[in-house]
């Protein structure tokens, strides 16, 4: 059954959910008359306030929000969103306590952070998760044990856990739209070899999935997966590899956002234009790749976008605006060709 939030009684009684919000806290400035109507809708509605909303009342929310330092090609963008959202919801006077970590393929630095978050009890946590993330799942059970809810964003849980919300790309689009890309590209052969971050992640293991149920329908045919920890002198060995196997090699699929270890191999055996690359995400060296072809198309996520969704909705379930149900977000990947990286200057 869905739980009555603020937003269900400003509706009902036709004023902001900000009015209402200050009504139920019995704050200054709300007509009696307007407040007795809300009040009335309250017990209409059978209106009870989560813990996380009762908080409120003293003044503000305090946020836990871990994320990786590393790829910082991709997070510091990651972060700028977080940062906008701040802004934005200055109202709800936040106060935002990080713990940067080294990298999704490490896990000390995650373990420290969440075992801090257990001490300070924050009134909610947002984490971009790392990819080895069933090694704290008792940490994170712990924090939900303590009622302090969890968004996570672009990384979800690889593990049997439901938190509050998730912010990330669709995943089962995002496989998709790579295969039906791929059929597009007028490859030299229907051979495409996939390229990915970790088989640990549950956005990889999903949008993978999604591409090799599409691509019987579309003709092609999957002629290897690689996993490159996103080492870029890993992945350019194995797009040398795969090159060499495979000298009739239409595509390659690169799940995660580094394709740069890749488009170098590709250009270095000359392969440019004959070998299509798809690849993830927007950032300066990337994106000379797509100007020199090496990169044919990339599949952008707008993790800043993410990051500031993240923020939002969880200061809006901590504000009793909206439910659990409410608290997640899928993203739409956008393939981006050379000719279209004028229109997003923040990340070139």
């Amino acid at each position: 059954m869905k739980r009555t939030t603020i937003k269900d009684i400003a509706q009902m009684t036709g004023v902001s959910a900000f009015t209402v919000s200050k009504a139920l806290r019995g704050k200054d400035k709300v007509a009696e008359k307007t407040r007795e109507r809300i009040m009335q809708a309250a017990d209409e509605l059978n209106y009870v306030p989560n813990k996380a909303a009762r908080r409120l009342v003293r003044g503000g929310f305090r946020i836990a929000v871990i994320y990786p330092v590393e790829p910082s090609e991709f997070y510091l963008y990651w972060q700028s969103g977080i940062k906008k959202a701040e802004s934005l919801l200055s109202d709800c006077r936040l106060e935002l306590d990080f713990y940067p970590c080294r990298s999704v393929a490490m896990i000390d630095d995650y373990i420290s952070s969440l075992d801090a978050v257990i001490k300070s009890r924050p009134d909610g946590m947002i984490i971009v998760n790392s990819y080895l993330s069933r090694r704290y799942e008792d940490r994170i059970a712990e924090i939900d044990r303590l009622g302090i809810p969890i968004i996570s964003s672009v990384i979800g849980f690889d593990f049997p856990y439901a938190p509050l919300g998730h912010t990330g790309p669709d995943a089962d689009m995002l496989g998709a739209t790579a295969a039906e890309l791929c059929s597009e590209l007028n490859l030299v052969s229907p051979k495409i070899s996939v390229f990915t971050g970790s088989l640990s992640s549950d956005l990889h293991n999903k949008s993978i999935a999604s591409f090799r149920s599409a691509l019987p329908s579309l003709g092609l045919l999957e002629c290897g997966l690689y996993e490159t920890y996103e080492d870029r002198d890993l992945a350019y060995k194995y797009a040398g590899d795969v090159l060499s196997n495979h000298p009739d090699l239409g595509a390659i699929w690169v799940t995660s956002y580094n394709s740069v270890g890749v488009c170098r191999r590709i250009t270095d055996e000359g392969a440019v234009g004959r070998v299509k690359v798809i690849g993830c995400d927007l950032y300066p060296e990337l994106n000379r790749m797509l100007i020199s072809r090496a990169l044919t198309v990339s599949m952008f996520q707008a993790q800043n976008d993410l990051a500031e969704k993240a923020l939002s909705l969880l200061c809006d379930y901590l504000s009793g605006l909206i439910g659990r149900e409410e608290c997640s977000y899928r993203s739409v990947p956008i393939p981006v060709f050379p000719s279209m990286l004028s229109g997003y200057g923040e990340f070139c």
